[in-house]
């Protein structure tokens, strides 16, 4: 007959070296990005229309645009290609009744005479301040309508940053 060994348990000791090495490992491969790390960043795919890159440099203008009291009413534009951007905002200074004023952010193509032109309106409303941005939808003339129904005459600031041409001699001397 063979001798029966008997097995004997690890101490203690032993197994909580071995549970302490097992949590370095596993504290070393987080820490340095291994295979059980959970990752920083999911990239994803760029969507058509998020970024856009332009030949040009982007430009900035405040203008000061009057309008005339009692229904007086003006334009104020700018040219755009199709896929320029802008960001805008525009106040009216020292107006007593700011629901009095009317405005419209629109645009239209250019159209030679007898043909039919696209126009679309951006916003209609009323009030005394404006913030927003627009891609222009198409190459043409994208701007503001205002109409002052005040008693006295109005000053819009208007302040413009990105990507247009500014259409000269739009505003009164």
């Amino acid at each position: 007959m063979h001798p029966t060994r008997q097995r004997s348990m690890p101490s203690r000791l032993v197994v909580l070296a071995a549970v302490t090495v097992i949590g370095s490992v596993a504290g070393l491969l987080l820490a340095d990005g291994g295979a059980i790390a959970q990752p920083e960043w999911k990239e994803v795919p760029l969507k058509d229309g998020t970024y856009r890159q332009y030949k040009g440099t982007h430009r900035t203008d405040t203008v000061d645009i009057p309008v005339r009291p009692n229904g007086g009413e003006i334009e104020y534009m700018v040219q755009m290609k199709q896929g320029e951007s802008l960001v805008y905002s525009w106040r009216a200074v020292d107006i007593a009744a700011p629901e009095k004023l009317s405005s419209e952010f629109h645009g239209h193509t250019e159209r030679p005479p007898g043909t039919t032109g696209t126009l679309i309106f951006y916003r209609k409303g009323s009030g005394g301040t404006e913030n927003g941005s627009l891609v222009a939808p198409f190459d043409g003339i994208h701007g503001w309508y205002l109409k002052n129904d005040t008693d006295r005459p109005v000053v819009v600031r208007l302040t413009l940053a990105g990507f247009y041409e500014v259409i000269p001699n739009q505003l009164p001397n």
